[in-house]
């Protein structure tokens, strides 16, 4: 049905989320870019995911939309590893279900892309549920930095919905599952094997606000999460930082005091060490 092969393919899993399901796929429906395949990842949902995503996939039957179902995974990296390996396209954008990317996105991401840049990112705005009648309500827009990769190894600034290359996640070996910032090992992944990204300074990714996100939850196991990134790409960094990521899946008490969605650096580790009190501490 389709002979045109995808130049991108937008990959959604989704997990109990099919009651926003409808705002993402529209929004992706709505590109000005036409040239996409859609790929709906169900990760064994027990609410209306499956219906719903059907139902889309009949209201728009020249759209290339696809619906895979699995297993429950438990893992947002797993489904996305999965509707990556069904995807055609030459380039990738995951999506969360509950989120939303504006008509141009694909577009102008496309464009920075192709002129040599495997991944590429944008600023967002963010919106929640709408009060009084209103579907929903924009909020803050988020100015991300130009993309500088030392920062990044310390300190995510890349959304979780930005396009890359598919051959390079290909050479990374895909998203790793033994983090819950899985976006940001990723990235720090891809940077560490020379794929270079590059910013669009406009908020055209929409990021939902809602009480039961997935990153909510991976911010409850936070240094564990920050630990493996640091192991898993232990060749860019430091000896000290390295050694901290040990010491805080050993739990010991001085490796525990991190500021939220920061991995140390090895002025940090020091001073950590240094000024270590047991009172005084954070507790994890």
């Amino acid at each position: 049905l389709f002979s045109q092969t995808p130049l991108i393919s937008v990959v959604i899993p989704c997990y109990n989320y099919g009651r926003y399901l409808f705002r993402a796929v529209e929004s992706v429906v709505r590109q000005s870019l036409s040239n996409w395949e859609l790929i709906i990842v169900n990760d064994g949902s027990t609410d209306n995911t499956s219906e719903i995503a059907r139902e889309l996939i009949k209201k728009y039957p020249d759209c290339n939309i696809q619906l895979i179902e699995q297993e429950n995974s438990g893992h947002a990296a797993i489904s996305r590893n999965n509707g990556i390996r069904r995807a055609k396209g030459k380039y990738i954008l995951c999506l969360d279900a509950d989120d939303m990317i504006a008509p141009t996105m694909l577009e102008e991401c496309l464009l920075i892309a192709e002129a040599g840049y495997p991944l590429v990112y944008t600023d967002y705005e963010t919106f929640k549920q709408g009060k009084m009648g209103k579907d929903i309500e924009f909020g803050q827009v988020i100015r991300l930095i130009e993309y500088d990769f030392q920062i990044l190894k310390y300190r995510n600034f890349i959304s979780t919905a930005s396009i890359f290359l598919k051959r390079a996640w290909e050479d990374v070996g895909g998203y790793r599952t033994n983090t819950g910032y899985e976006d940001w090992d990723f990235w720090i992944a891809l940077g560490a094997k020379g794929y270079k990204g590059a910013r669009v300074g406009k908020p055209l990714f929409k990021y939902f606000q809602g009480d039961s996100s997935f990153y909510q939850k991976a911010r409850k196991k936070d240094i564990l999460n920050k630990a493996y990134i640091v192991l898993n790409n232990a060749e860019v960094y430091p000896a000290e930082v390295q050694e901290w990521a040990l010491a805080a899946i050993q739990k010991k008490p001085w490796a525990l005091c991190t500021p939220i969605s920061v991995i140390p650096t090895p002025e940090m580790v020091k001073e950590m060490k240094k000024t270590f009190d047991t009172k005084a501490c954070c507790k994890s």
